[in-house]
């Protein structure tokens, strides 16, 4: 009886160590698989975060962009009005350049009747100076 307590008490040990081998296998396992799974959870925390960097940049560069639009679109305004205020002034040049011109021309006519008065009264003059050096010759 006691070969069979001891058989069994042997029995038993075996499959407790048995059981230990397996679970130590299934440990073993369960620790690579660990290992994987943590390579690959910061192999895709690494890739999130590159994601996250590209689209800040991305986001980054649109706004600087929209910023440069603006900036622009301001400008544009400004040469607008610039362009403007330099057609205004252009037309009050060429206003002004018409009423001198105007007023250049009425002061040619005044002198061009004062011109022809002088003529016609020197021509008188000189008629009539003729005339008595004539009426001093006979």
């Amino acid at each position: 009886m006691d070969d069979l307590i001891q058989f069994r008490t042997q029995v038993e040990e075996f499959y407790r160590s048995e059981e230990n081998k397996s679970m130590n296998e299934i440990y073993e396992k369960v620790s690579e698989k660990e290992v994987e799974v943590k390579y690959y959870q910061d192999q895709l925390a690494e890739s999130n975060n590159f994601i996250q960097e590209l689209h800040s940049k991305s986001n980054e560069e649109i706004d600087n962009l929209k910023n440069q639009l603006i900036d622009m679109k301001n400008q544009i305004e400004v040469y607008k009005d610039e362009n403007q205020a330099m057609k205004e002034e252009v037309e009050r040049k060429d206003q002004e350049i018409q009423e001198l011109k105007e007023e250049k021309e009425g002061r040619a006519r005044i002198h061009q009747d004062e011109i022809d008065k002088l003529s016609v009264k020197h021509k008188q003059q000189l008629y009539l100076y003729k005339k008595k050096l004539q009426n001093r010759a006979s």
